[in-house]
């Protein structure tokens, strides 16, 4: 997404990096290493906001590691799952006295994501063996789930007038079905959860599209 926005020359701050969840009392982070990145991450974005007053805001990363969120003070604290819905509300809460009264932010809920890694399945398919016999085609289409915590976001969300709740999943799915291979036969993810450019491309035209 950060490269769409990028080449596109759009004014924005952002986060979209290290699939980190930061409040002003909890975090959340998939490794050790980005513990301080993550921890800090909220004032970063402050002092980003201070600068450019006039920027909107947009805010894309990983919702579903957002339970488990260990205290900042005292990493031995960690709160039940149960309890991270409201620290979602604290956090948005926080976006929202960042944006302040002149701007808007985007929250961007999360993806279906690909079952599987549709690189490795189009480079398998491509060896002459399994060409000539058509095996190992690769799925377009995936089944779509219900994501249970982009229902939270945007209910929460709704609470404030600043901020906009916006599903990448509207323009990814259809029906019951999610799209995994774009209709130019590019991946839409280039793992099973980060967009590939492609993918990124395709979203980014949906969220400037709810932006205007």
């Amino acid at each position: 997404m950060w490269c769409f926005f990028n080449e596109n020359k759009i004014n924005f701050i952002g986060i979209f990096q290290d699939g980190c969840f930061s409040n002003e009392r909890y975090y959340t982070v998939w490794h050790h290493s980005l513990r301080e990145r993550c921890i800090n991450r909220l004032d970063n974005l402050k002092k980003a906001a201070s600068e450019y007053p006039e920027a909107d805001l947009v805010i894309g990363q990983n919702w579903l590691n957002t339970k488990n969120l260990k205290s900042k003070q005292d990493d031995n604290i960690t709160l039940e799952p149960e309890e991270s819905e409201e620290q979602i509300n604290n956090y948005l809460k926080s976006l929202s006295e960042i944006v302040g009264d002149d701007s808007k932010g985007y929250i961007l809920g999360s993806t279906q994501g690909s079952s599987y890694n549709v690189f490795q399945c189009q480079a398998k398919s491509s060896l002459p063996l399994l060409a000539k016999l058509n095996e190992n085609d690769c799925e377009k289409w995936q089944k779509s789930s219900d994501i249970k915590i982009n229902n939270v976001i945007k209910q929460l969300s709704s609470q404030y007038n600043n901020l906009v709740y916006i599903d990448p999943n509207e323009t990814l799915c259809a029906k019951d079905k999610c799209r995994i291979i774009t209709d130019e036969n590019k991946p839409v993810y280039s793992d099973n959860r980060h967009f590939s450019k492609d993918g990124a491309d395709v979203v980014g035209k949906f969220i400037l599209d709810k932006m205007k």
